[in-house]
């Protein structure tokens, strides 16, 4: 292998994990607000967390398919 291809081999390895990492990133919002829904007497408190996760989870994974 040359090191033109090794370069876009490890380039292509870092954009797979940015874009891995955003994915987990919103699983781990999701969850904080599946126990807040769950936990919480406050129906708006509960949408509110969801709707943060959506923006989180979109946000995330746009800037990580941008900067890969």
């Amino acid at each position: 292998m040359t090191d033109e291809t090794n370069h876009q081999s490890s380039s292509s390895r870092v954009a797979i994990l940015k874009i891995v990492f955003a994915g987990v990133t919103t699983i781990c919002v999701a969850i904080a607000a599946a126990v807040t829904a769950i936990l919480t007497d406050v129906v708006s408190l509960g949408i509110t967390a969801w709707v943060a996760t959506a923006i989180i989870g979109t946000a995330a994974m746009l800037s990580s398919a941008k900067n890969s």
